[in-house]
């Protein structure tokens, strides 16, 4: 919903109620619930009163300007380009003095999640960093909350598969800023983990399980014995798996197989026909006329 105030345009969706904190139903995706997106432009002076943070974690992206944001009265000036950060529990409330756009994402990280590290790692390091500069997260800020906005309309498997995944890049990119550390998630089975976390990130352009290993840094045969010991599914599967998924989703909305199979970097669109058909039983162009077909 779009909603016009006194001197601001918001975009809000929220999954629970402010007045008595009780969550309704996120959007929920293998590793997240999403709590609430929002993408607000105060045109002057504003404040969002004080509140009571009830998921894990919740990112605020400061596309131009500046704002200042309380985490339990402790003030800390936000810049255009910077994310601000608080958690669970945390008294919040924001306060601009002049127009500012800003973005917010705020979601609870499954318990059985791999990714649930990252967020400790964030949680472990708040006492001395509240904020990164991160303008390149702005267009993915964005195409999360777009995503979801579409996902309340219209859900779908991919949808919510595609949420998980840009969550995920958000997530690690931070920790990324704020530790200075390339190897993000730490738990016992990081290997699989990182070899997912690129997949899930990366699917589209990656052409090979070769890329994964090359990627993740150990040797081909350990990450895909890690993966199939950790998930229960080849690594070669689940990379499969995510593509053509994603190709249906674009097949459906009316794309041509010859583009769906440059979009997911087959060598040809002969290669990616044939993976279609041993994926799901018909080729392409039958699933695409079909699709057609029942929409009429």
């Amino acid at each position: 919903m779009i909603e016009k105030y006194t001197n601001s345009y918001n975009y809000e969706q929220h999954f629970y109620d402010y007045s008595t904190l009780a969550l309704g139903k996120p959007i929920s995706t293998q590793n997240y619930e999403i709590l609430q997106v929002a993408d607000t432009y105060n045109s002057s002076k504003f404040l969002i009163s004080p509140h009571v943070q009830v998921c894990d974690i919740e990112f605020t992206f400061v596309c131009n300007d500046e704002l200042t944001a309380y985490t339990d009265d402790s003030p800390i000036l936000v810049n255009g380009k910077e994310i601000f950060f608080i958690f669970k529990k945390d008294t919040h409330k924001l306060t601009g003095n002049r127009a500012c756009r800003f973005l917010t994402i705020a979601f609870n990280i499954k318990g059985e999640s791999p990714y649930r590290e990252l967020y400790n790692m964030l949680l472990k390091g708040r006492a001395k960093v509240k904020k990164a500069y991160m303008p390149e997260m702005e267009t993915e800020f964005l195409s999360c909350i777009t995503r979801v906005m579409q996902e309340t309309v219209t859900p779908s498997v991919l949808g919510t598969a595609f949420i998980d995944a840009i969550i995920t890049k958000i997530l690690a990119s931070i920790v990324s800023c704020v530790t200075g550390k390339t190897e993000h998630v730490t738990s016992q089975d990081s290997i699989a983990n990182e070899a997912r976390l690129f997949i899930d990130v990366n699917f589209c352009s990656i052409a090979s399980v070769n890329e994964v290993a090359s990627y993740v840094g150990h040797p081909y045969n350990s990450v895909l014995k890690e993966f199939k010991n950790f998930y229960h599914i080849s690594l070669h599967s689940y990379l499969l798996n995510k593509k053509m998924e994603y190709a249906k989703e674009l097949l459906s909305g009316g794309m041509k197989s010859s583009a769906v199979a440059e979009k997911l970097n087959y060598t040809s669109p002969y290669n990616f026909s044939r993976a279609f058909k041993s994926h799901f039983g018909v080729y392409p162009s039958f699933y695409s006329a079909t699709k057609s077909a029942k929409s009429k």
